[in-house]
């Protein structure tokens, strides 16, 4: 192993890692070389710092956070130096990995993932193979950790928030929290099932009804502290039901395309 701060590469060698004096030696020692630093620029200066040779049968899976347009570009570095690349995404925290729950978002070439396959489940056990696009495994992460988990955490946040000025006790929001998640979840495939379809029927709430009881609850939220999650969430299912989605379910606002300033939104 090789780490920018090399205190923290020798601490690891009392527990058994070999530590490499530098970058190129370390991306050289392994059938398989796991980069996982700060930020993409970083991948790439270590990686153009260490390429002063060519490299020979190098396999790299880089687990930066990134995004898609980054995973496609050190695809692009990796082809041109003739590395084999496969780009990922941590889909778990640090304590979790090790564990059998704990996952990796592989992206890339499917053969070279299953050739590494048992190594990569080492690390994480529930890690997955997630499509061919270099960039698919951060659009996953951006997507489902930024704009939908962390999100998610966020809202909740200001939801207890919200509650605890009622005098709602830790135990009745644990309990709700609970049974939230598991509606949550269902009406989640719901969704996805009408997106594949691209069938936005419904004979329960529509988008209208769920853009007049967001618009109450954002209500009921102001003035108690900011309540800008469900402020979004109520500028875009009105943005839903102005572009005429109002009768459809609420999964037809996946249909939404961006506008520019001072346009209505726009469906496909």
């Amino acid at each position: 192993m090789w780490n920018r701060t090399a205190e923290r590469a020798r601490a690891l060698a009392a527990v058994g890692a070999e530590v490499q004096a530098s970058a190129r030696e370390a991306l050289t020692a392994a059938p398989l070389v796991i980069v996982c630093v700060s930020a993409t620029e970083d991948v790439r200066h270590l990686l153009e710092e260490a390429s002063s040779e060519p490299f020979d049968g190098l396999a790299l899976l880089n687990m930066t956070s990134g995004t898609p347009e980054d995973g496609r570009d050190l695809r692009n570095w990796a082809q041109a130096h003739g590395v084999a690349y496969l780009d990922a995404a941590i889909g778990a925290y640090p304590e979790q990995l090790g564990t059998r729950a704990a996952r990796i978002l592989v992206a890339g070439d499917e053969a070279l993932f299953r050739t590494h396959q048992e190594l990569i489940l080492e690390i994480a056990g529930s890690s997955m193979y997630v499509g061919a696009d270099h960039g698919a495994a951060n659009a996953i992460d951006c997507a489902l950790t930024g704009a939908f988990y962390i999100s998610s955490l966020v809202s909740f946040i200001e939801a207890v928030r919200f509650v605890h000025e009622f005098g709602v006790s830790h135990d009745v929001l644990s309990d709700l929290s609970s049974y939230s998640v598991s509606v949550l979840d269902h009406q989640m495939k719901l969704a996805l099932d009408r997106v594949a379809r691209n069938d936005f029927t419904t004979d329960q709430a529509t988008l209208n009804v769920y853009a007049d009881a967001v618009a109450t609850f954002a209500a009921g939220l102001e003035g108690r502290g900011d309540a800008l999650m469900v402020q979004a969430a109520t500028r875009v299912l009105r943005q839903a039901v102005d572009a005429g989605l109002g009768d459809q379910d609420i999964a037809a606002a996946v249909t939404l395309r961006p506008s520019a300033p001072g346009e209505s939104a726009r469906t496909n």
